[in-house]
């Protein structure tokens, strides 16, 4: 078993006790308050291209059903404390630079408590105890809209640069592995927009007064 596979089996069984969020996840609700669809996706990695270790941030999305048109709300979470420098966020999309400034004035600072998980054990591998010591994030937003998200989704390759006023942290978004990005952006893509577009196509049933009256003008 790889070093990779060994570290999402541990994500997935920290998950399944409540301990912490699978990278990735998509829920769904609705507002008690205005009766508004929302959809988040918990951030999922985006890593160096072909490595484990080069993981410094996580990309999620959120949107409600009352954002205007196609609006879509990123989250951008780099590893550490991390002064987030304007412009910040920087996408390469197949040779195409397209840079973003937060909609946040001040960065968001959190902390993660560490947890261990005790051993497992199955007829193939047996898995150590392990602890995931504590870490601290930086987080901002941006606005994006459908369809930066879908160049993203169907580009080739996409590299995605995050800047400090000291440095940088990159990585590669056009990745399909578990808990990384690009395939839970699919997914809610798939929720956010492609399941509104069924529904506001979907033929609207007649009312039998409709048919009645309709009838009785010789419709």
């Amino acid at each position: 078993m790889s070093i990779f596979s060994v570290v999402v089996t541990l994500v997935v069984a920290l998950s399944l006790v409540g301990c912490v969020s699978m990278p990735g996840s998509i829920k769904t609700a609705q507002s008690e308050f205005d009766g508004a669809k929302e959809i988040t996706m918990e951030p999922a990695w985006v890593c160096k291209e072909g490595t484990l270790s080069g993981c410094a941030f996580k990309l999620g999305l959120q949107r409600r059903s009352t954002m205007p048109g196609d609006q879509i709300i990123l989250v951008a979470m780099v590893d550490g404390i991390f002064s987030f420098s304007e412009p910040s966020l920087f996408f390469n999309i197949d040779g195409e630079i397209i840079k973003l400034v937060s909609i946040d004035s001040i960065t968001d600072y959190s902390s993660t408590e560490g947890v261990y998980l005790p051993p497992a054990y199955s007829p193939k591998v047996i898995l150590p105890g392990f602890f995931i010591p504590p870490s601290n994030w930086s987080s901002k937003q941006y606005l994006i809209d459908k369809a930066l998200l879908q160049k993203m989704i169907n580009a080739q390759k996409v590299v995605i640069r995050i800047n400090s006023i000291k440095s940088y942290v990159e990585g590669t978004f056009s990745q399909d592995r578990p808990t990384t990005a690009r395939p839970a952006f699919r997914e809610f893509f798939t929720i956010a927009f492609e399941g509104e577009a069924s529904k506001n196509n979907a033929p609207v049933k007649k009312s039998q007064s409709d048919e009645k009256a309709r009838g009785a003008i010789g419709l």
